[in-house]
């Protein structure tokens, strides 16, 4: 079953693996927090393996031609690997790692050294018009709507950009409904995040926990990352907005993971509940007073 969750990233268009990878990750998490500190250099080769296993799945998303993905998948690891307690030797050792392989495959692919150039030099005349032209025009975008936009229905950037409802829906939003709109955008689903956050808290098992708090670092990662995509501060890797881009597969795998999170937490609940009450039983059981027959 684990093994099918990494797999489903490689048949899927990319989004769609992503919970399947996330919930692989956060059962790697339970399992490696679970172990003492002083136990974890002599854990099973079961245990030390699966860490890779969760980096497979982002390898098959890379190989599907989709880094940007990829890289989202990587910072969910990186942050399910904090939340677990992995060392801070570790995690800067892997960052080191990480980096130099990022590097490595973008500079495998021509077009990816390409597309960074571009996007650089977005204003040059020769590239504004063409190979620039999708950056510069939703930084254009952002930077018109001020404080309260030019009006809904009014904005022209997206009537000239690809991908204005999925990709570049920020631009649009910021334009048409300016700072206000953007931030009441930002605050609901930071709202999400926030209640998510908090039932990972009190959660009573690790698994749950895991999987709200990586659920939620999945959205604030795939947010923050669109909105500097939107603004011009990355270039354009095709990462939607959760819950407001139109589409398919991110939004399947966003409330796939949502479902997730309520089935258990509500699991969670179920079994928190019966312990107390067995517990409750037990005290009843043999805590009474005897009475005499007398």
């Amino acid at each position: 079953m684990p093994w099918r969750l990494v797999r489903r990233a490689e048949r899927s268009s990319g989004w769609q693996g992503s919970a399947g990878c996330c919930v692989w990750v956060c059962s790697c998490s339970s399992t490696f927090s679970a172990i003492p500190r002083t136990r974890r250099s002599a854990g099973s080769s079961w245990d030390r393996s699966r860490g890779f296993l969760a980096l497979a799945g982002v390898a098959l998303t890379e190989r599907g031609k989709d880094l940007g993905t990829a890289a989202v998948l990587l910072a969910i690891l990186g942050a399910m690997c904090v939340i677990a307690g992995v060392r801070w030797q570790t995690l800067v050792a892997w960052s080191l790692v990480m980096f130099v392989g990022i590097t490595g495959l973008v500079m495998k692919e021509p077009y990816r050294v390409a597309r960074i150039t571009n996007h650089l030099h977005r204003w040059d005349p020769k590239v504004v018009d063409s190979e620039g032209f999708q950056s510069a025009q939703a930084e254009v975008g952002m930077a018109s709507g001020g404080l309260t936009g030019v009006g809904l229905g009014r904005g022209r950037t997206k009537h000239i950009i690809p991908a204005p409802t999925t990709d570049y829906v920020n631009a649009t939003i910021g334009e048409e409904t300016g700072l206000v709109g953007m931030s009441a955008v930002l605050l609901l689903l930071g709202g999400i995040v926030a209640r998510l956050l908090i039932l990972a808290k009190r959660a009573q098992e690790k698994f749950p926990a895991y999987v709200l708090f990586g659920t939620a670092s999945w959205l604030t990662i795939q947010t923050c990352v669109n909105v500097m995509m939107a603004n011009a501060t990355l270039p354009s890797i095709g990462i939607p907005v959760p819950f407001i881009s139109s589409g398919g597969s991110s939004l399947i795998a966003l409330w796939l993971a949502i479902g997730i999170c309520q089935g258990v937490l509500r699991q969670s609940t179920v079994k928190v509940k019966e312990e107390t009450a067995e517990a409750g039983a037990d005290g009843r059981r043999y805590g009474r007073t005897r009475l005499s027959r007398a």
